[in-house]
C-alpha cells in the first residue's frame, strides 16, 4: 500500500475499491478513499473499529457502503427488544474492555451478510446472501466470497495482502492506540510469528495457503478473476495467486 505510485493512486480513485478492517481509521496515510468498507470480525476490538469507522465515514461527506457481518445489525438495532438485550452486552464490554458501545452508531448504507465463524469450516462457497459465507483463517476469505455474490467487478485485485511478514501500513500509528489490538495482533507484534497470522500455522491449523486453491477455484468458477498486485506477496511467490499490476 505504501509503495503505490502517484499514477496508481489516481487510477484507484476511479475504481471500485473495498477497504477492510482498520483501514478507515488510518486511511489518510494512503490517501485513498474507498467506495466500500468491509468488516466481518466481531471479537474485540471490532465494535470499537466499527464505531470509529462509522464516524469517520459520516464526517467525510462521501460515506462508503458498509459490508458487515449481521451481528452489527443486531448490536446496533433500533428494535426496542434488541436494545434491552444489548444493554447487558454493553455492560459486559465495559467490564472486560473499558468500552461502551454506542447503539446509535449506524452507517448511511450497509449490506449485511452471514458467515461461518469456526476455523474448521467446510469447503462450501456461498452463492447468495441467504447462505453463510465461507471462512478460513481470516476474514479475507469471507470478503472474497462476498465479492463473488455482490459482483462489484469481474477482476478482483488484492492490495496490501502481503502475508509474508506480520504488520500493516499503519503500524507506527497503531502503537499509539494499544486498545485497538487483539490477541492475534499482539502475537504478531511480539515476534512470535514470522508471517501474518492469516498465513502462519496456529494451534496446529495451517495458514490460508492450505485453502487458497479452493478459494481460487471458487472465485473463478463464479466467473471472476482473482489476482494480487504485489509480486512479493506470499500468495504470488508460492504460486497460489497470479500477479497482476494495479494498472494494466
Amino acid at each position: 500500500m505504501l509503495a503505490l505510485s502517484a499514477a496508481e493512486r489516481l487510477f484507484l480513485q476511479t475504481q471500485t475499491t473495498v477497504a477492510m478492517n482498520k483501514y478507515l481509521l488510518f486511511w489518510d496515510i494512503i490517501g485513498l478513499w474507498p467506495t466500500h468498507f468491509f468488516l466481518a470480525d466481531i471479537h474485540y476490538p471490532a465494535l470499537r473499529v466499527y464505531e470509529e469507522s462509522v464516524a469517520i465515514a459520516a464526517a467525510h461527506g462521501r460515506p462508503p457502503r458498509f459490508l458487515l457481518d449481521r451481528q452489527f445489525r443486531l448490536r446496533y438495532s433500533e428494535n426496542t427488544f434488541r436494545r434491552l438485550l444489548n444493554r447487558r452486552f454493553a455492560r459486559e464490554q465495559l467490564h472486560r474492555y473499558g468500552f461502551t458501545p454506542n447503539p446509535a452508531a449506524r452507517p448511511a448504507e450497509a449490506t449485511y451478510f452471514r458467515r461461518t465463524h469456526g476455523w474448521d469450516s467446510p469447503e462450501r462457497w456461498a452463492t447468495s446472501l441467504r447462505e453463510k459465507l465461507y471462512f478460513y483463517r481470516g476474514s479475507l476469505s469471507v470478503l472474497l466470497n462476498l465479492l463473488t455474490i455482490l459482483n462489484l467487478g469481474k477482476h478482483i485485485k488484492l492490495l496490501g495482502v502481503d502475508l509474508g511478514s506480520p504488520g500493516s501500513f499503519y503500524d507506527d500509528r497503531l502503537a499509539e492506540r494499544p486498545y485497538l489490538m487483539d490477541d492475534y495482533l499482539r502475537l504478531q507484534q511480539s515476534g512470535a510469528v514470522q508471517q501474518h497470522m492469516t498465513a502462519a500455522e496456529f494451534k496446529g491449523m495451517p495458514g490460508i495457503q492450505a485453502k487458497w486453491p479452493f478459494i481460487q477455484r471458487s472465485v473463478e468458477a463464479a466467473g471472476f478473476r482473482l489476482s494480487c498486485c504485489n509480486p512479493e506477496s506470499l500468495l504470488v511467490k508460492e504460486g497460489l495467486c497470479p500477479y497482476a499490476p494495479v494498472i494494466e
